[in-house]
Parts: C-alpha cells; structure tokens; sequence
C-alpha cells in the first residue's frame, strides 16, 4: 500500500533538488509543529488544569496546520508555506504585543514564532550562509522582541507548572526542528554545489572547476598545458551498451588519461575531456604519445574489452592570459579539426589557428547555403563518335558569399566529413527536377546523370524523397541515371547491391563511375548489370606514348562491348585526343573540349539544346 509520504512526494516529483529538499524540510516542521501542539494538549487534559485561552489559540492553531497540511500534501507546498508563515506570524505577534500577563504570553508563542522564523528560513535560503543568517537572523528578532514583552510581566508574576512544562516541549521541538533542517538543507546545497560542478554522467570535474582550479590556485604553475580528449566512438558505445554503460568507459578512459599525467582530469562535454598538464610542452607530447600507445589496444572495462577511438589536441597557455571560454573554444576547434583531417593530434599553436577557422567558417557558409538552395546546377553534356548529345551530367557549382568560387573538389568532401550530403543532395536533386521542369531538356533518350556519394550510401539516404519530387514533377524516371563510383563498390558490397537493385527495379539508370580509380573485380562489375561503364581520364593519360595502356584499353573495350555495356570515356581535353579516342570503340564521350558545364540558359545560347 502506497505510504502518505509516497503520495506527497508524488505530487512534487518534477520539482528540481533544491525544492524537493526544502518540501521534506517544510514537512519535518509542519509535523513536529502538530505533534507538538498534540503534546501539549494532552497535558492540559490530563492535568484537568486548562486554560480556555490555551485550548482557543491550540485548536484554532492546530486548525490552520492541518489546513496546510492538506493543501501541502495536494501538491501547493509555496501556497500552505505561506499561509504558516504569515497568518501564524501575524495572529502570534498579535498576542504577544497585545499581551499583559504571564499566562497570555505562554513560551509557546515564542516557540511558534521560533517554527516561523525557521520555515521563512526554509522557503527564502538557497546557500548555506543564507541559512545560518535568515534563520539565527529571525530567531534572534523574534527573542529580543519577545524579551523585551516578556521581562516586565515575568518580574512581578507568580510561575505556573504549564509554563515549566511547555517550555520543555517547545525548547525540545525546536531543537528537533532546527537541526533537521539545517542538515537536511546543508546536505543539500552541498550535493548542488558537487552537481554544478562535476559532469553528471562520469563524474568527473567540469570546466566551471578547472576554470576556479586555474584561476584560484598555483596548481599548475603560471604556464601549463591542455590536452583534450575527443571520444570519436562515444554514439557507437551508446547504442552497444547503454548511455551508462558507455561513459563508464569515458571514465575508464579519463583514469588512464590522470594516471598517466598525474593530474586532475575534466569533463569539457558530453565526450570530450580535459587535463592540465604543467610537464611542459615537450614532455606533454611524449605523455600524449604514451597514452596513445594504451588506447591503441581495447581497454578492460565493463567485464571485458572495449576498443575506443578518440583524437586529441594540445593548447598552450598561462594562468594570466587564461579565459576559460577562449581555452575551450581553442581545444575544440583543434579537436574537430583533427577529426575533419583524419589526424590522431593536432597542436592548436602549430597548425594555424586561421586556416582551422576558415575552414570552420566555410562549413557554416556551406549550411547555409544548402537551407537556402544557394547552388547552382550545371549540365556538361555527353556526346557520341557523331558528335551528338545523348545526354548529360549533372555538377554542382558553389559561390561564397563575397563572390570567391569553390571547387566541388573542396566542398563535397567538406559536406561528407561534416554528414551534411543528405541534405546536400536532397537540395541538389530539387533543383534539377526545377530545371528538367521549366527546361524541359532532359529526356530518356538524353538522360541525366547524377553522381552517388558513398556518404549517402553510409548515412542511408531516403531515396523515396527523389522518387517523390520526380514522380510529383511528372519526369519519366528512366529520364535519370545515378553514378556509382568503383571505389563505393569495393567499400561495402552488399549495401551497394541493394541499392543498385533498389534504383534499377525503381526504373533509373545506373552507371559505374571513375572505372579504373578502385578496387572492384570484373565479376562483381558483371553482378550489377550497370547501364554503362564511366573509363577514368587515368586511363588515357599519356596514351599515345605508352603502348600497354593502348592494348590494355583496347581489350577493356572490346570486353564490354561483347556484354552489351555501354562504355563512356571522360576527361576528353585536347583534340588530338579526341581524334585518338574516337578510332577506339567508345559509346560515349565527355570532357572539356567538346563541351564546359553550362547552365540551362547557356545551353540554349550555345546551342547545345537538345540538338547535335
């Protein structure tokens, strides 16, 4: 059966720490005010000696407690605190200055007025300070106040057994009040500090710590060193072996780090941590290095092994230049500059602070553009023997703001590093249905090829988004072709079958890209069925010089000509070898000398409209 108290603490369960504690608090004093109030009562009964005034001011008391109480135990804690502090404040205050003997001023009124200061204490202190200072503050006010009242009565007064004994039970109540209280709300405001102040999974220390370890003490010397921890893996152990479970092992992690410099280590996010080191640069390096060669091998943790991944950087500076928002944004930016060059450490003073922010800002210049569709599509087209178009290849073109172009070279793997091509190639894809639709240029017969980023295939893009937008347009899909490089072929063959298949069922055409650049085998190659093999530019390079090339080209041909491939040769850049290329038994041709990328509009001008 469900306690009282289970109830209560129901009805303020989403309350923070500090409420919850001073809700326990507040019924700790509520209780022991009732049950004193039932003590004494008892005893006026059983000594058949009451006083009609006692019994009026303990059940009109015992009345506005309870009342509380219920209005505390339905969920309006600030609402029945308020209510105890205000009305018993005012109708004991009244009593007492409007008192004349020594029963009207009964020490119980001192004790409640004691049970008001305490609560006020309760609901107004949220540092220990504020405690001792609100609570000792009231009760010594409230003392003076009642001494003053009390003195000129008590002199002349003859004393009373009830007085003795009402004095023994409030004086007992309100030491049992007063030191529950100042635990409870001590322990509490002790366990926010530690909160505040360490990272709530790990345990660890947090920045705020480092920042007043650095700023308030010579721990380190002047100058020091950070080294940041970047847990690469840390979403993978998650999904493993649970939130918990996985920063445990970032614990694990943070004591091998500690160990090995012998100095406190902080949590600077949910995985990435911090060590002062004041081994000086050098020996920084060489502990980096140590700890490196420990996390190279899976670390016992959990009942077994568990292999992580992580990169670091290191930043120096000195306790009189310290700012601990700078520091932080200088490690960080170190750390995810690693992770984007694919390097295990990266020294923030040594590898320019500049590029790294460049390189920072190119990628927010990239979101943004790709939230406002800032690209534009261009269409290079393809050609056969006749020097007809059969079709085109779709690229993307890139303008910063400011009016600096970019290479696709530079930003697509920007996009793949930072998981931005989903989106990128959503947006991409939307504009080419624009132009297919307004242009109406694109046809099966002179499809469009749109290259497949192997990111897409890893991030699993949803490539009903592009049935959708071409079936909604009202584009034949055998109008669009998708181009899958031969090095995605060789990173994970079954998920780029399935998607092969996918596609190739769905009524897309499906061309192998950059054939002669990767990996793949001939039987995996003839597995697929593709369209058309795209020939590498590597392939041609030199040709006319080197007679193996010519032999090796000539049978790759005649090879997929007996499958019924289609074959297309790209990077066609000077006459001379087009004049070559065109003796060989190519479908398909497509570089710079038969044609440059344009846009729809520039087709037109050049005459390239779907027209030879």
């Amino acid at each position: 059966m469900t306690s009282l108290r289970d109830k209560i603490m129901r009805k303020y369960e989403n309350s923070d720490l500090i409420i919850k504690r001073k809700i326990t608090a507040f019924a700790i004093a509520l209780t022991t005010l009732i049950f004193g109030l039932s003590v004494y009562l008892l005893f006026q009964i059983i000594t058949g000696t009451p006083y009609l005034s006692d019994l009026n001011f303990i059940w009109l008391t015992m009345l506005l407690l309870v009342g509380s109480f219920f209005l505390f135990s339905n969920g309006h804690f600030y609402l029945s605190a308020n209510l105890v502090l205000f009305l018993m404040l005012g109708v004991t205050t009244l009593i007492v200055f409007r008192a004349e003997t020594l029963n009207e001023l009964k020490i119980y009124n001192l004790a409640f007025l004691q049970s008001i200061a305490i609560i006020f204490s309760i609901l107004v202190a949220e540092k220990r300070r504020q405690i001792i200072l609100v609570g000792c503050g009231s009760l010594t006010a409230i003392t003076f106040f009642l001494i003053f009242r009390l003195l000129p009565v008590a002199v002349s007064a003859e004393p009373y057994i009830s007085t003795f004994v009402t004095t023994a039970i409030f004086i007992l109540m309100e030491s049992w009040i007063g030191v529950q209280v100042y635990n409870l709300l001590n322990s509490t405001l002790e366990e926010i500090r530690l909160n505040l102040e360490h990272d709530e999974f790990t345990n660890l220390p947090n920045d705020k710590m480092m920042n007043r370890m650095i700023m308030h003490q010579k721990v380190w010397g002047d100058n020091f060193t950070l080294v940041f921890y970047h847990l690469v893996n840390l979403t993978e152990l998650v999904l493993i072996f649970g939130v918990s479970n996985a920063h445990k092992v970032l614990g694990e992690v943070a004591e091998i780090i500690r160990t090995n410099y012998e100095s406190d280590v902080f949590a600077v996010s949910n995985d990435v941590v911090c060590v002062v080191s004041s081994h000086g640069r050098t020996r920084t390096g060489e502990i980096d290095k140590s700890v490196h060669k420990i996390l190279m091998d899976p670390i016992e943790c959990l009942s077994f092994k568990v292999r992580v991944k992580y990169n670091s950087a290191i930043v120096e500076s000195s306790r009189w230049t310290f700012a601990l928002e700078k520091e932080l944004n200088k490690g960080l930016l170190a750390i995810y500059h690693a992770g984007q060059k694919g390097l295990r450490t990266v020294d923030f003073q040594n590898s320019g602070e500049d590029d790294m922010r460049e390189h920072l800002k190119m990628l927010l210049d990239l979101s943004a553009a790709i939230a406002k569709g800032n690209f534009k599509v261009v269409y290079q087209p393809l050609y056969n023997s006749e020097k007809e178009i059969i079709g085109y290849e779709a690229l993307t073109r890139w303008m910063r703001p400011g009016g600096t172009k970019v290479s696709p070279a530079v930003f697509i793997p920007l996009l793949e590093k930072a998981g931005m091509m989903n989106d990128f190639f959503a947006m991409m894809f939307s504009i080419v249905v624009a132009d297919i639709t307004s242009y109406s240029f694109i046809t099966p017969e002179r499809p469009v090829f749109i290259n497949l980023s192997q990111e897409l295939i890893n991030n699993n893009f949803n490539f009903y988004r592009v049935i959708k937008m071409i079936d909604e347009a009202g584009i034949p899909r055998s109008a669009i072709g998708f181009e899958i490089t031969e090095t995605s072929m060789a990173s994970d063959t079954e998920k780029v079958h399935k998607l092969i298949m996918f596609l190739r069922e769905g009524g897309f055409k499906i061309a192998l890209d950059d054939f002669g650049m990767g990996y793949s085998n001939i039987s995996q190659i003839l597995k697929e069925s593709f369209y058309k093999i795209k020939f590498d530019r590597s392939l041609i390079e030199n040709i006319s010089f080197d007679e193996k090339k010519l032999k090796l080209l000539d049978s790759l041909l005649n090879f997929f000509n007996i499958f019924g491939y289609k074959t297309l040769i790209e990077g066609v850049e000077t006459v001379e070898e087009w004049e070559l290329l065109k003796s060989f038994q190519f479908s398909e041709f497509q570089g710079y000398h038969l044609s440059i990328p344009l846009t729809p509009e520039e087709l037109i001008l050049e005459g390239l409209y779907n027209s030879s």
